[in-house]
């Protein structure tokens, strides 16, 4: 397991790495798990063989499984665009540009999940770990990158360094990356020693070596962290816009549908009401017409019966 997982940057949809997001399924006994994972997984790939490595690869999978069940749907989002980008990566660092090389060839199932538990696991650990802890990291990093580059020929360190020390600086969650860098650092030592996966000396395609494995690996997480972020909040934003306009929508069906044959009957309604107005004025004309030859219209209107037409009333 290489250091190519992502650290995303959310907006207020989801929790901002470093930002004390809460884990409700990330307590002690589930790190020292996460931890436990990394570590017997890689030991018994490397030792076993291809069963051990089919072992680990249900292993990692059914501890991711149990984090998705236990995380918030939000929490899930952020897990599902770690773990996409995570296997993008690898394929196309290990298996197309050919930066390093699995012992057994090919890309190991457990790797993409295994990814996206180490990234949960610095999440966690960012919000414990002393400032002047995570403080330190970029001054140290510098200084044992320069120096390897210089002793040992690790140049693909060096544009790697640049990376994460811009990311640290200009970067959303500077303790994030800085956790994530020592995970990646210690991961890296473990997977290699163990002969998991091995860099290759010269970077292919361009005039740099890699030493194996390159101090500055862990500076990949902080490349993908904006991959993922942007892939987070572009969903997140397509999902808000789609549920307030299928809101408006219903809200303007309820305001314009009829009920089934609701339209006929205020049909029928308009209709008949139409018929009775000339019954009413008929009505209202006898109630009123004169009951002797003496009662002329000019007397009715003398007394204020009716008011005056604007045409000459003629009683039937």
């Amino acid at each position: 397991m290489t250091g190519t997982a992502p650290t995303a940057a959310m907006d207020n949809a989801v929790p901002l790495p470093g930002t004390a997001p809460h884990f409700p399924f990330m307590t002690p006994v589930f790190a020292c798990l996460t931890v436990f994972t990394i570590v017997a997984g890689l030991w018994l790939d490397s030792h076993v063989g291809a069963w051990g490595q089919a072992v680990v690869n249900v292993w990692t999978w059914a501890l991711l499984c149990a984090m998705f069940l236990c995380a918030a749907r939000r929490q899930r989002a952020l897990w599902l665009a770690c773990l996409a980008w995570a296997w993008f990566g690898e394929i196309v660092l290990s298996q197309v540009w050919g930066l390093y090389d699995y012992w057994l060839g090919g890309l190991p199932l457990f790797v993409p999940p295994g990814h996206v538990l180490l990234f949960a696991l610095g999440m966690w650990l960012a919000e414990r770990l002393p400032a002047a802890l995570t403080d330190a990291v970029p001054p140290f990093a510098t200084g044992l990158v320069l120096s390897f580059a210089l002793l040992a020929g690790d140049t693909l360190s060096l544009p790697l360094l640049a990376v994460f020390l811009l990311s640290t600086r200009f970067g959303p969650s500077p303790r994030l990356y800085s956790t994530m860098f020592l995970l990646a650092l210690a991961m890296e030592f473990y997977g290699t020693a163990l002969g998991n996966w091995a860099w290759r000396a010269p970077v292919p395609g361009l005039p740099l070596d890699a030493a194996n494995p390159p101090l500055a690996a862990g500076a990949v997480y902080c490349l993908l962290d904006w991959l993922v972020g942007v892939s987070v909040q572009h969903v997140s934003a397509s999902a808000d816009r789609w549920h307030r306009l299928r809101a408006r929508r219903r809200a303007h069906d309820r305001n314009t549908a009829r009920l089934p044959g609701e339209s006929h009957r205020r049909d029928d309604e308009f209709i008949e009401s139409t018929r009775q107005v000339p019954r009413l004025q008929r009505a209202s004309a006898a109630s009123i017409a004169p009951t002797s030859a003496s009662d002329s219209g000019v007397t009715l209107l003398a007394k204020g019966v009716i008011d005056t037409p604007s045409r000459p009333i003629r009683y039937l």
